[in-house]
Order: C-alpha cells, then sequence, then structure tokens
C-alpha cells in the first residue's frame, strides 16, 4: 500500500516544482546510470535521495518564510495606513499591532534553512566526485580551492563559484554567524508621524535592503545556486555522446516547466555550461 501526501498547494507549472522536484530527480536517474554504469540504480538512488531530503526540506522552509514576511509586512502596512491600529492622542501614537517577533522569526527561519540548503549541496557534489567544500571556506583556502579547478581546466565552475561566493555564500553565512556569535539583531518596525493625519511606517533593512526584498532576493540566489550546482555536477557524470541542455524559455512546456534535458550530442545542440544566474522561485 502506497500513501500519498500533499505537500504543496502548486504543481508542475510551478518553476519551483518542475525544477527542483522533478527535473533534479530525472537528470539524477541519468547520472546514477552512467556513474555506476548499470540501469539497477535504486541503492544508489536512495543514498542519493537521503542527502538531498534536508536540502529540498530547507529550501521549502526559506520560500514560505518569504512569503510569511512579505504576507505580514503589507497586512501590517495596510492596517497602519488605515488607522485600523492606530490610536492617536495629543502627544502620543499608539500602535496595537506589533509584527517585530513574527517578523524575526520568520528572518531567522530563512537564515538557518538557507545556510542548511547551501552546505548540504556538498554532499551531493561529493557524491558525484565534484568537492566544493571550499566555497564555504576562509577567503585564502578558497582561492586555493579555485585555483585547483582553473588547473584542472574547470573554468566555468570556477567562475561560477566565484560569483556564487561574491552574491550569496558569503553574505547570507556571514550574517546567519553573526546573529548567533556577535548578538546581530533585526531591526524593529518603526512608525514615523509624517503630518497631523499621515502616518507612515518604516521597513526594517538588512545590509541595506527593506527585509522583505532581501529575504526574496537570497532565497532566489541560494535556490537558483543549487539547482546550477547540482546540474553541473550530474553533466560530470554522463557520458559521451550524452549531454545536458538547457530548454528554451519558448520551447518549455507550460504544464511542466522543466529547464533541462538529456540529449546525444549532434549539430545544433549546444551542451549547458554553468554560468551564474538567477530565477523567481518564490
Amino acid at each position: 500500500m502506497f500513501i500519498v501526501k500533499k505537500l504543496f498547494d502548486e504543481g508542475s507549472s510551478s518553476p519551483y516544482m518542475a525544477r527542483l522536484y522533478s527535473n533534479l530527480f530525472e537528470l539524477r536517474d541519468y547520472a546514477l546510470c552512467h556513474k555506476y554504469k548499470k540501469n539497477d540504480i535504486d541503492l544508489e538512488r536512495m543514498d542519493f535521495d537521503k542527502q538531498f531530503k534536508p536540502i529540498l526540506e530547507a529550501m521549502d522552509v526559506c520560500r514560505e518564510s518569504v512569503r510569511k514576511i512579505e504576507n505580514l509586512w503589507k497586512d501590517h502596512v495596510l492596517k497602519v495606513e488605515n488607522g485600523q491600529i492606530i490610536i492617536k492622542s495629543n502627544n502620543s501614537i499608539h500602535v496595537l499591532e506589533n509584527i517585530d517577533k513574527p517578523l524575526k522569526e520568520y528572518f531567522n527561519q530563512i537564515l538557518v534553512n538557507g545556510v542548511i540548503a547551501l552546505k548540504g549541496v556538498q554532499k551531493i557534489t561529493l557524491m558525484f566526485d565534484v568537492d566544493i567544500s571550499f566555497l564555504y571556506m576562509k577567503e585564502k583556502k578558497f582561492k586555493v580551492g579555485i585555483s585547483n579547478l582553473e588547473t584542472l581546466g574547470e573554468y566555468e565552475l570556477a567562475l561560477f563559484l566565484g560569483e556564487m561566493r561574491q552574491k550569496c555564500t558569503e553574505n547570507f553565512i556571514n550574517l546567519r554567524n553573526s546573529i548567533e556569535h556577535e548578538g546581530w539583531m533585526l531591526p524593529e518596525v518603526k512608525i514615523n508621524l509624517m503630518n497631523p493625519n499621515k502616518i507612515s511606517v518604516v521597513e526594517p533593512s538588512v545590509n541595506g535592503m527593506p527585509i522583505t526584498k532581501y529575504c526574496k532576493i537570497m532565497t532566489n540566489r541560494i535556490i537558483s545556486s543549487i539547482e546550477n550546482v547540482m546540474v553541473y555536477t550530474f553533466q560530470k557524470n554522463l557520458e559521451y555522446p550524452f549531454v545536458i541542455y538547457e530548454i528554451p524559455l519558448v520551447n518549455r512546456e507550460k504544464g511542466l516547466a522543466h529547464r533541462f534535458d538529456v540529449t546525444i550530442s549532434q549539430t545544433g545542440i549546444e551542451p549547458w555550461n554553468i554560468v551564474y544566474c538567477e530565477s523567481d522561485f518564490i
């Protein structure tokens, strides 16, 4: 007897579901078959799924927390602006709702689970003989790792990891560490009296960005980077003449938004090369 549980209120037309759930698992099977040179890959597939499950779960939490932050903020701003939670007296303004605590909780969920997802992906790449552990090390060791990749001729991966570190991992992991070890705290929501009849609410900022924008951008960067790194490792394990190629946007099925497919190398088909890019998965 099989028990099927509903996970999300979104289907295969969602880029996140199509690409991170469906497409990656299809590519996984190709890579495992080529790596172990057999069609019976049940044990290897189970090992992969065991390593990938916490990554998926962490990314799921990040996406859901981003949505909760966005909805919480929009609802709070609306209540402030229409006076629903504001009481004004001669010398004071009373705000009847405080969202600082839930904002902090959702933000911390993104930081904690984002780091789990980012650091977990190195276990997946190692299964396919690609070591990216230096990505999370201090600058000196990171540069050594990049140099080793270049010596091996892995220039595209070296460039990708350099940009991934600059735009995603370094800032994000450092922020998580500063909360855990240095006591950094998310700024509180502020209320400003613009004039006697207008009150504005100021969104907390993180690294110079409003929290809603920061959380969405960084979550998309994390998921996009994980997708690209994993597809790269799969491609490294395919034997010629098989290659992974990126399906042009105009050719992707509306009901199944896969980004990649496997084909036989031929004229007119450009094998996919890893390049830093970001998609909207929220």
